[in-house]
């Protein structure tokens, strides 16, 4: 570029960049709008989730508690009986204290039961706007409630939205209809907690455009505004022209924002006729805009003043430029010309460089040196890039430490420098040595550079492959992990590397000063026979005993070769290795192999012995409990006192055969964690809820702190904890006096969970709080009436152990115990899965709505069978078939198909298993739901039934209430996946 055209070029330089900024700020403007638009659209997708789940739930809820009021009202002809049927909606709406009232109407209109105690019953629906709508409601889904617009109790002042359910005859005759009046200010409750913007409203609009409750509702919108009246707004009229869509988004003026524009996104409930909606002002979105865009375009304005004054002050500092670099132009043409001819007739490599490093002038000797044309050195042809300057340890050189750089920046000489030249087609590279001196004007500016090469690629080879061999041979005797001495015949050590000297514990001096006598235990025979085999064949090996400084032994490992140096000196080499540490570990594996056969013998006897002692208290808890609850067998008092006995003393020694299963998998370290999010306040109440019943029988207070405060949801094992918890306030009641008190208190921290159990018992002393964690001592109280097996604590230390979890105990003699336990647990960021918030199913629904099912039983254990006959024969509902084998199993189901198959697991011949999978493969029983029955009570067992493809899995001894929760799980969950045609 010339000189005057330098500042042509900067000011159309200025003018694109002016262009660019602008179409920038443009760019930015719109990306962020964009980006703002977006995030305020997915924040209220979050908040319309949220909403959505809460809403649908909270009136599932609401339609359960008012089906199971109205079968109460159903059943008996409570309905007919208007007292009667006014005390079941009052009981409900003291139940329920969120609701407004619960009425009960009959189908024309007319009220025949209120909640209301006193006043106005506010349960006529003179324009029949619920009525109808339950009425139809219940033709099309018969069975759920229906939502019908917001109504107004003038006495109460208060909207209140009407959810209905009719209620019908046997024979399907409507009787009278129950409506439930829930205020809307219950409704926005729902998603008051929500993470609502201040500017953003969430709400829920029927189909026919009734708002059923919008959160917040607007300062200058009157309730009746809100409610009384359809909404007709953008919302309403998009809902209706698409069919009511499950979810989506529209924009569109709203009737309750003063004419203003609002984002909305929608979802549909799963289970209602009405729509959740969350919108936002599109006012709100176009500020949150401007604070996000403001100082964006601030800084680029700013950027742009900026630009301007730099373009000024470069078109001034250019027009300065040019005017120099003429002068200095003019300068170097004169100083070439006096140095062309000494440069032409040099020996060496010479390179003339200008001050700014530019090559004025260069020899023949030098092109050829480098390899180069006189045009590529001074950069009038391309260069290939195969060409490169490298330094002396043959790292590619950067510009900047070029000899002539170097010069330039100093200002001083440069003697003997090591460069090398990698030439394009060649392998190796060539090696020069560099000499570049600065020559300064008289005023001390660099006038010029010159550069001198000579050719040392011979030399330079033969020194780096001395140097690599050394370095080679260096490094493996320096690093190496075995020991290695260089020694004369006769033992004196003459050189040692690191590890040598680790091994012996000695400096390398200290080594060479020591003879053999002082290293190696001449009392060991193999010594006299490895030296005398490496004096007759020149080289041995073996293992021998040696001496370290300190006078430790320690068996090594050694190799010895005998050599001659270059001046024909007789030398040894002696490579050793520590192998003490090898031999110890060895001798720890062993140790370690024989402990876990014995752990694992040891689990197998208890696994086994656990089997053996269940199938005998299956049949005498089990023909207990038939006893006890076979309402057609009447028992005397004290046959009932014995049976309870019987009973009590079957369920103390399951209890003891479980605390010895589990004692075992701890100690064999066989037992995991199952982490899920729980109500650590509800596991207590369920603790306490369990203990309440032999506190009361001990006619103890047990007290549980706090008593109604919500606690957060925490991550951990809820199985474990609450037994541990069952554990210590068990003992908190067993190891008590009467009219005593055992208080449980819970709390959650930063630190996780801690559990306080404190009682007013009869205490322990020191010695006895030293060996409370041993297993089965009873701290002196065997021979009380108390039972125990002295595990139940070993087992609790154990569990806690396994969730680093801390338990301290303070205890005085006669003034009770006091157990804290601390558990590092996190705090749960999700709410409670479904497995937590699951209900049990109710017994029998599943058998009710199909008659009689049947069921075959497969044991080859005649007591189980008829065990399993009595069993039931408490369930009119189900049919039983038993047999003794698997293939009689089979004929049976083929025969003619079962509802249900449960199967002993160890059978002679056919194995439960084996069944399993002859149900699986056979297409018309493959649907056919399997339950194991099985004295086999190891998780593992359990575990690999299940993964096998059992559809449950009870245990032995049998319980009745287990084994029909079971059957009607399995029942239902057919009914609910039927089997293929």
């Amino acid at each position: 570029m010339k000189p005057e055209s330098a500042p042509h070029f900067l000011n159309r330089l200025a003018i694109l960049f002016g262009a660019l900024l602008v179409g920038f700020m443009v760019l930015i403007s719109w990306q962020f709008w964009a980006d703002e638009r977006t995030e305020q659209v997915r924040q209220l997708s979050t908040v319309l989730e949220l909403t959505e789940r809460s809403a649908d739930r909270s009136l599932l809820q609401l339609e359960a508690a008012l089906g199971g009021l109205a079968q109460e009202l159903s059943g008996g002809n409570v309905v007919m009986e208007p007292g009667a049927a006014a005390q079941l909606l009052r009981d409900f709406k003291d139940a329920r204290p969120d609701l407004h009232a619960v009425c009960l109407l009959s189908p024309e209109g007319a009220p025949l039961a209120s909640s209301w105690r006193s006043g106005p019953t506010f349960c006529v629906d003179p324009e029949r706007s619920f009525l109808d709508t339950a009425l139809s409601a219940a033709r099309s889904q018969p069975g759920r409630v229906s939502l019908a617009r917001p109504m107004y109790d003038a006495a109460r002042q208060q909207w209140v939205v009407p959810v209905s359910r009719v209620l019908r005859e046997p024979a399907g005759q409507v009787l009278a209809v129950l409506s439930a009046q829930v205020p809307v200010e219950l409704l926005q409750a729902i998603w008051g907690n929500a993470p609502v913007a201040q500017s953003t409203s969430v709400g829920l609009i029927l189909d026919n455009g009734y708002l059923l409750g919008r959160h917040p509702l607007p300062s200058h919108v009157r309730p009746e505004q809100a409610y009384g009246i359809p909404r007709s707004g953008s919302l309403q009229q998009h809902l209706l022209a698409n069919g009511h869509p499950e979810r989506g988004y529209v924009e569109g003026v709203n009737q309750l924002g003063q004419g203003e524009t609002y984002v909305n996104v929608y979802a549909r409930l799963a289970h209602f006729p009405a729509t959740v909606f969350a919108a936002i002002p599109l006012q709100a979105i176009r500020s949150a805009w401007w604070q996000r865009v403001r100082v964006p375009f601030g800084l680029l304005g700013l950027l742009g003043i900026l630009a301007v004054a730099g373009h000024q002050y470069t078109l001034h500092r250019q027009r300065v430029f040019n005017a120099a670099q003429s002068r200095n132009h003019h300068a170097l043409m004169a100083s070439e010309a006096e140095q062309r001819f000494l440069v032409e007739h040099l020996m060496a490599g010479v390179v003339i460089h200008s001050p700014d490093g530019a090559v004025r002038r260069c020899n023949p000797q030098a092109c050829q040196l480098l390899g180069l044309t006189a045009d590529q050195v001074q950069g009038k042809a391309m260069i290939d890039p195969a060409w490169q300057f490298l330094s002396d340890d043959g790292v590619r050189m950067p510009p900047e430490d070029y000899p002539v750089a170097r010069v330039i920046r100093s200002l001083k000489p440069i003697t003997d420098l090591l460069v090398g030249v990698t030439q394009p087609n060649q392998e190796q590279p060539h090696w020069l040595l560099c000499n570049a001196y600065p020559e300064l004007n008289p005023l001390g500016k660099l006038k010029q550079v010159v550069v001198l090469f000579i050719d040392i690629t011979a030399r330079r080879l033969a020194e780096q492959t001395l140097e690599r061999s050394e370095h080679r041979y260096r490094m493996l005797y320096e690093n190496n992990l075995d020991g290695v001495l260089q020694t004369q015949p006769g033992g004196r050590v003459l050189a040692a590397n690191p590890a040598a000297c680790a091994i012996f514990g000695l400096t390398e001096a200290e080594l060479c000063a020591a003879d053999r006598s002082t290293l190696m235990d001449y009392a060991d025979p193999r010594l006299a026979t490895l030296l005398k085999r490496r004096a007759k064949e020149g080289r041995a090996q073996g293992e021998i005993t040696m001496l370290r400084g300190d006078g430790s032994r320690f068996e090594a490992e050694i190799s010895s070769v005998i050599y001659h140096s270059a001046q024909g000196e007789e030398l040894a080499s002696v490579v050793l290795r520590d192998v003490t540490d090898r031999r110890r570990a060895a001798m720890a594996l062993a140790a370690k192999e024989l402990a876990e056969k014995a752990n694992q013998a040891k689990t197998d006897f208890v696994a086994s012995m656990s089997h053996e002692l269940r199938t005998p208290l299956n049949a005498i808890l089990g023909f207990a409990e038939v006893m006890r609850l076979d309402p057609r067998e009447s028992l005397s008092p004290t046959q009932t006192e014995r049976l309870q006995h019987i009973h009590r003393a079957g369920k103390h020694l399951l209890s003891l055969i479980n605390d010895l299963l589990q004692l075992s998998r701890i100690e064999a370290g066989n037992i995991g964690l199952e982490l899920d999010a729980f109500d650590p306040l509800a596991l207590a109440r369920e603790v306490v809820g369990e203990t309440a019943p032999a506190a009361m029988e001990a006619q103890l207070s047990l007290l549980l702190q706090p008593v109604g405060s919500a606690l957060p949801l925490l991550i951990g094992d809820r199985l474990r904890i609450k037994q541990i918890l069952l554990n210590l306030l068990s003992n908190a009641v067993k190891y008590n006096r009467p009219g005593g008190q055992v208080h449980l208190a819970v709390q959650v921290d930063e630190a996780g969970l801690r559990l306080t159990v404190r009682d007013t018992g009869l205490g322990m002393t020191s010695s006895q709080l030293e060996g409370m964690f041993q297993p089965f001592n009873r701290l002196g109280r065997e021979s009380s009436r108390i039972e125990g097996t002295g595990i139940g604590l070993v087992i609790t230390r154990g569990l806690i152990d396994l969730m680093n979890g801390q338990l301290q105990v303070q205890s005085e003699p006669g003034q009770g115990s006091c157990f804290e336990l601390q558990l590092p647990l996190q705090w749960a960021k999700a709410p409670m899965t479904s497995q937590q918030q699951a209900s049990s199913l109710p017994g029998q629904t599943a058998a009710s709505e199909a008659g009689i099912r049947r069921v075959i039983y497969v044991d080859d254990d005649e007591v189980n069978r008829v065990l399993m006959e009595g069993f039931l024969a408490l369930r009119p509902d189900l049919a039983l078939t038993v047999t003794s084998s698997g293939t009689e199993a089979l004929s049976l189901a083929r025969q003619d198909r079962p509802d249900l198959l449960l199967v002993d697991m160890m059978m002679p011949g056919m194995n439960g298993l084996q069944v399993l999978q002859a149900m699986r493969a056979d297409e018309r029983l493959r649907s056919v739901p399997c339950i194991a029955v099985s004295a086999n009570a190891m998780p593992q067992e359990i575990a690999q039934a299940l993964a096998a493809g059992f559809d449950g899995y009870v245990t032995k001894p049998v319980m009745a209430s287990v084994l029909h929760t079971e059957i009607d799980r399995a029942l239902q969950a057919s009914t609910l996946n039927p089997p293929p045609a």
